[in-house]
């Protein structure tokens, strides 16, 4: 502290650095909380298949914890693994999927509450991953999806994150992350807050975003009419089907439009009895049409 010339740990260097009972010392965090859950298994009694927490079997810092979850990333299973090392013969995560995934980690560290409820928690089940961190959006959905604005609770975490090398202050986290996924043709990952307990989630989805079942049972539905949409039109409606609803908020994270032109589109669906609307303004949903009248013009 310069005005008073007094020395110490900082919050952050204690998060990053501390042994873990300093860290929950009820003059610290004593909510620190941090989990790492494989859930493979389909077996409901099975709660989790690995799982990485704060037992007693290491400093549960963030340090450590960011680099034991790195190493799960890159032995993980689903994922595609690197070939290349380094010059010390490790193996060196330089795929798009496990940028991103690096990305999303730094992210719920670096924005999260830690004098929230409920701590950093990732979960990793078989068609997606989570990531879940206290606290609340500082910017609204639209500034991150531009990626114009960038706003960072804890400062001094990001930066000791970029001495590693990882941890963009420029605010283009999400849209690293939304490329990386784009380029495996999966559906696009999902950011949303919850309220009480505020927690901010994000979810990375590891499926198609056009899969071949749902194709098949739009051309079996519309026939020829399907030709006549475009890619993006084709996507809003498949999102539809497989999340039950879409909204504009949500297609302006799967697709490059603005949302003045998804607004556009939407209507244009719904127009050509493709989507039903339900809701007025910026709270409209749209959902799949049922019933005889389905698929004709103007049936919605």
């Amino acid at each position: 502290d310069r005005a008073s010339n007094q020395e110490g740990l900082t919050l952050a260097g204690l998060l990053m650095f501390g042994r873990t009972s300093a860290i929950q010392a009820v003059e610290a965090v004593p909510g620190f909380h941090l989990d790492f859950r494989e859930r493979f298994s389909d077996d409901p009694r099975v709660r989790w298949s690995d799982r990485l927490t704060i037992d007693g079997t290491w400093e549960a810092n963030l340090f450590q914890f960011y680099q034991q979850v790195m190493t799960k990333f890159a032995g993980d299973p689903g994922l595609k693994r690197p070939f290349a090392q380094d010059a010390e013969g490790v193996r060196s995560l330089v795929t798009p999927v496990h940028d991103a995934l690096q990305e999303a980690l730094v992210n719920a560290l670096i924005h999260a509450d830690y004098n929230g409820q409920g701590g950093i928690v990732i979960d990793r089940y078989a068609d997606r991953f989570e990531f879940s961190n206290p606290g609340t959006l500082l910017v609204s959905l639209e500034q991150i999806l531009r990626g114009s604005v960038s706003e960072c609770r804890n400062v001094y975490l990001q930066r000791m994150f970029q001495m590693l090398g990882v941890g963009d202050k420029a605010g283009s986290g999400i849209d690293k992350i939304r490329t990386s996924w784009k380029a495996q043709h999966w559906q696009s990952p999902r950011l949303e807050e919850t309220q009480r307990p505020d927690r901010v989630i994000l979810s990375l989805p590891m499926v198609s975003m056009l899969p071949a079942p749902v194709l098949e049972e739009l051309q079996e539905r519309f026939g020829d009419r399907l030709r006549t949409l475009d890619k993006d039109a084709v996507q809003a409606r498949v999102t539809a089907t497989m999340e039950e609803s879409v909204s504009n908020q949500r297609l302006q994270e799967i697709l490059t439009l603005h949302r003045r032109d998804i607004t556009t589109l939407l209507q244009t669906l719904v127009r050509g009895g493709y989507l039903v609307a339900d809701g007025f303004g910026r709270g409209t949903s749209y959902t799949v049409t049922e019933g005889e009248g389905a698929g004709q013009p103007g049936s919605a």
